[in-house]
């Protein structure tokens, strides 16, 4: 349902806007209008207000406003409108002619209210009229003129700005519940992305609504990490998948933060392919040590402390190339120069019986080789217990695939051997069998 905004009344009385909107606009001598969606009272402003009547307190807009907000009986309260009365656009900041409807708004409780007209994604904390932050009553503002046009550089940041976001283009999701809501702002796709990444989100209860049901955070189960099956290593990286939960006895998980401290330096945010992701995988860097952390946020604005491993959150990423002297071969094993292999070579062996046995400290191994249409088959064992017998035959060249992984080990030393077994799938020209690497993380 729309609004108008001051481009619409370059043409007089914005007739191309109520022509082309029609019924959905309102009547065209005022622009203002309200309806309820779901529990939500909304309500729609014209503040080009000084076209119909005026902006103040005793403005035909205004008084209209409050007679429908007295008039309202439902929970939760949504204005929008186009021009913000609060912005950290360098000029635009100063334009006080929404406040006598803020003023109305805010004294029935209102809850949101959503603005355009500086080019840029701006949200407030809730706040009074006068720009005090009120985390009881106040209202929470959404400034989002991200549509397409020019953008518009933030002067000084205003009193209760949380968020500033310039130079993207992008649309705010907003869900409204029976007595809360969550918010989205989701940039468009890059060139090489299939659609949109959420960059900011949260929740806000509504004033009207019951209190809080249920204040009790989520319970979150910290990051685990493992080189996943079937993953690609870089030429000199380490995929690392991690994994958590949580669980809310009173309602629901909308959002999880991901962070992320390298070498014991300062966490930093991790972007997740959408607000309830529970796996994330990076390409991570052999001899760094990580340490991840992860939060959850439910339905009812309840955020859990940061969850890490109790017992040892930091591990670090190691991988052993094929020549390295801690791989112990056994048959006939050939060195070749690789440049799509980890680390620029391989070694490999098609005779029956050829192994190649690496014995390591760690919580998490993988093997690391190459697919193709002239590889065959291996066995690999796991501390002298045959784990998996791993057919490497593929229709065309995978590099540095990790065919197999096993995650969880008790603390300790353990050993992985790779054993060729001379065969090879009916498909497959040769029985020949790779060592690229062997990742692990401790």
């Amino acid at each position: 349902m729309p609004v108008p905004g001051n481009h619409e009344y370059n043409t007089l009385g914005a007739k191309g806007y109520f022509d082309y909107f029609g019924a959905a606009a309102g009547d065209r001598s005022k622009g203002y209008y309200s309806y309820d969606l779901g529990d939500w009272h909304m309500i729609a402003l014209n503040s080009m207000c000084d076209k119909v009547g005026g902006c103040g307190p005793s403005s035909p807009m205004v008084a209209w406003l409050k007679q429908d907000l007295d008039a309202n009986d439902e929970a939760c309260t949504l204005a929008y409108f186009h021009h913000p009365l609060f912005t950290s656009h360098p000029t635009y900041r100063n334009n006080l002619k929404m406040k006598a409807s803020w003023e109305a708004l805010y004294a029935a409780d209102a809850d949101v209210v959503l603005n355009g007209h500086s080019h840029n994604y701006e949200r407030f904390a809730p706040q009074t009229p006068n720009g005090i932050a009120d985390p009881e009553r106040g209202i929470r503002e959404f400034v989002v003129g991200t549509g397409g046009g020019a953008f518009h550089a933030f002067g000084a940041i205003q009193p209760n700005s949380q968020v500033q976001i310039v130079d993207t283009f992008g649309v705010l999701k907003l869900t409204l519940h029976p007595s809360n809501y969550d918010w989205e702002f989701i940039r468009v796709p890059a060139q090489n992305e299939t659609k949109g990444v959420t960059i900011d989100s949260g929740s806000g209860q509504c004033h009207g609504g019951p209190s809080n049901p249920d204040p009790t955070a989520p319970l979150v189960q910290p990051p685990e990490e493992e080189i996943p099956n079937g993953g690609t290593l870089g030429t000199t990286t380490i995929p690392t998948k991690l994994s958590w939960s949580a669980t809310d006895e009173g309602g629901s998980i909308v959002s999880y933060e991901l962070q992320r401290s390298t070498n014991g330096g300062s966490f930093t945010n991790v972007s997740l392919p959408s607000p309830t992701s529970t796996t994330k995988t990076l390409q991570l860097s052999p001899g760094s040590t990580y340490e991840f952390r992860v939060r959850a946020t439910d339905n009812e604005g309840n955020t859990s402390g940061w969850a890490s491993d109790p017992v040892d959150p930091a591990f670090e990423v190691d991988a052993q190339q094929e020549n390295s002297g801690a791989i112990v071969h056994t048959g006939t094993w050939t060195q070749q120069a690789l440049t799509s292999a980890y680390g620029g070579g391989v070694e490999y062996a098609k005779a029956n019986g050829s192994t190649a046995q690496f014995t390591f400290s760690g919580q998490d191994v993988a093997w690391v080789t190459t697919k193709g249409p002239d590889r065959g088959k291996a066995t690999v064992s796991v501390d002298g217990v045959v784990v998996k017998t791993v057919d490497l035959y593929a229709s065309t060249t995978q590099f540095r695939k990790a065919v197999f992984s096993k995650a969880n080990l008790p603390p300790g030393d353990h050993t992985i051997m790779v054993q060729v077994l001379g065969t090879k799938n009916s498909a497959s020209s040769d029985t020949r069998v790779d060592i690229d690497a062997f990742g692990v993380l401790r």
